[in-house]
């Protein structure tokens, strides 16, 4: 088999692929060329962590919601209920 014909056949398969079985794919890939995909999942994941607690340090510092004497009532007041279908 030639290499533009491989090239080909491989494009057809990858086109009827679903997006998730091009994630596995992707992930075999990375395995077989050498790469390991599941430590920059890691690390992103890591990233995305110390983002979330750098924004909540952040709201502590300038005590963010200090002028919310009631949890309970302020929910209450900013919520905006919608009417349930067939009620």
């Amino acid at each position: 088999m030639s290499d533009a014909i491989l090239y080909q056949s491989v494009l057809l398969k990858l086109g009827q692929l679903n997006p998730k079985e091009l994630s596995q794919l992707d992930n075999f890939l990375s395995v077989l060329i050498g790469h390991n995909p599941s430590k920059k999942a890691e690390l992103k994941l890591a990233d995305n962590e110390k983002s979330a607690i750098y924004w909540l340090e952040q709201l502590s510092k300038i005590d963010g919601f200090s002028s919310i004497e009631n949890p309970v009532e302020w929910q209450r007041s900013i919520r905006q209920d919608r009417k349930l279908p067939f009620r």
